[in-house]
């Protein structure tokens, strides 16, 4: 064979070679564009699919729908995980070390996270807490994200659990922790004691109070304030096997002076339709799950149906999948999802939070505590910053899923204070006023008030229809907008 045909045929293989390497990347751009045109003609099919269904509809039906959509709804992918929950409430109500998660919601298409706060200066104060739902619906999953969530980012001198579960296994998980004022309760001939010794403590804490003048825990003075205490019954139906017909006279008299000796109750349950209505007057957070019936809504959240839906939230008889929960605030309602958690993800949360061993002292219901200064401004539902949707960025806040209890501050500087509070003054007058709000006050709702995007947008500081108010908001905030990467429910 000739040399001068090899060396031909070898310039033709690295041409090939070259061809080859520089057409992949095409190709590939190619195909990209392909699929992307197939996707913008499948939305556009979909859009104008529901388009005509709401064409459809009669004048009532379209308002209907128009109503829901005005509305946050439950975030159908919450972030997984316990790591993007507590993270999200750290980095978003650093000031309050007693803020609790609620709930994520889906606000525009953007993942909120929905908070509450269990201190009693704060404005968004939620109190005691009930927990229904059918079985299995996730009500011990959400007292875990909040019992967590406190014991993670407080000491044991400022915040105790005592978890009552005569059930058993979920109880059992907190013992051996630096946080319980007292070890889980997980037999039912153990719940006599449990009884006798909350009457004790509240008789303590009513006794410190008048020792000191003043009328509730927060007054108290900081070396002389206890703990505060996490009382979580879990399943309401075994205390009345030791109380009886008592029962519900005991839980009157201990939630109605609890919130002043600085107890917080997280009452857990099925069903509330069938216990009387003296005690329940005492919640100030009511959390429902999903109910069998419509009779079963006005019982569990303090509102009919009709109500419910006025306001923006879903019916617990309406509520399409375990994890979502319809929250009434006092009057106001929102509907939240929480993610699912196995028992290897509850127990490897838990390894995380310091032990009884790791305590450096130990706390008694007179244990000095440091100071906890609530500003005006903390506390409420919001998305962190640079939110994203819950599939990327939460998860990617704590990628490894570790979960390493998160510092807090106590206090601030009173020339940072001072400047806050001139700025929060200039926003209350604008507001008022219906003035349009400036960047540096959209930005500090955001950051300091912790107001979400979508409640920036429909306050008096803006004007406009909605869509403009939102890109507005956005881009005060230097965040961008990507609604497509959030899952919608209508």
């Amino acid at each position: 064979m000739q040399p001068s045909f090899l060396d031909a045929l070898g310039l033709f293989q690295w041409l090939g070679f070259a061809v080859l390497v520089a057409a992949w990347p095409v190709y590939e751009l190619l195909t990209l564009r392909r699929r992307a045109r197939q996707a913008e003609e499948r939305a556009d099919q979909l859009t104008q699919d529901y388009q005509h269904r709401i064409d459809a509809l009669d004048v009532v039906q379209r308002q209907a729908v128009a109503h829901l959509l005005q509305h946050p709804q439950p975030l159908r992918t919450p972030p997984a995980g316990v790591g993007p929950t507590l993270h999200a409430v750290a980095v978003d109500h650093a000031p309050d070390p007693y803020a609790i998660p609620i709930g994520w919601q889906n606000s525009d298409g953007v993942a909120d996270l929905v908070t509450g706060s269990l201190h009693g200066d704060s404005p968004y104060f939620v109190g005691n807490i009930q927990v229904t739902g059918m079985t299995r619906w996730g009500k011990n999953i959400w007292e875990f994200l909040t019992t967590t969530t406190l014991c993670a980012r407080t000491t044991p001198a400022q915040v105790q659990i005592f978890c009552i579960d005569g059930k058993g296994p979920d109880g059992a998980l907190w013992r051996g922790l630096a946080h319980n004022w007292r070890e889980p309760i997980t037999r039912e001939e153990d719940l006599p004691d449990a009884i006798a010794a909350l009457e004790a403590l509240r008789a303590e804490r009513m006794h410190l109070l008048a020792q000191h003048g003043v009328t509730k825990w927060e007054e108290l003075p900081p070396q002389s304030r206890p703990p505060m205490v996490w009382v979580v019954i879990n399943e309401l139906s075994l205390l009345e096997k030791v109380l009886g017909r008592e029962l519900e006279r005991w839980l009157t008299r201990e939630l109605s002076s609890a919130l002043a000796g600085g107890l917080r109750y997280c009452i857990l349950m099925q069903d509330a339709s069938n216990w009387e209505t003296g005690w329940r007057r005492q919640i100030g957070l009511a959390v429902a799950g999903g109910q069998v019936s419509r009779d079963a809504d006005k019982p569990n959240l303090g509102m009919s149906t009709a109500e419910i839906k006025e306001r923006g939230g879903m019916p617990p008889s309406e509520l399409a999948e375990r994890g979502q929960f319809t929250v009434r605030f006092y009057r106001d309602v929102v509907s939240v999802s929480i993610p699912y958690l196995t028992v290897e993800e509850r127990k490897a949360a838990i390894t995380r939070l310091p032990s009884a061993r790791q305590r450096t002292s130990v706390s008694s219901l007179s244990a000095p505590q440091q100071e906890a200064t609530i500003p005006d401004t903390a506390v409420r539902s919001a998305a962190s910053q640079g939110q994203q949707c819950a599939k990327t960025t939460r998860s990617a806040l704590l990628a490894d899923g570790s979960m390493v209890s998160t510092g807090h501050q106590n206090g601030v500087s009173t020339d940072t204070a001072n400047t806050l509070d001139s700025l929060g003054t200039a926003i209350d007058t604008a507001l008022e006023q219906g003035d349009e709000l400036t960047d540096a006050q959209i930005t500090y709702l955001h950051l300091h008030r912790q107001w979400s995007p979508t409640r920036i947008a429909e306050s008096r500081g803006l004007r406009g229809r909605k869509q403009v108010r939102l890109e507005r908001v956005y881009a005060a905030l230097g965040l961008r907008r990507e609604p497509a990467e959030v899952e919608q429910q209508v």
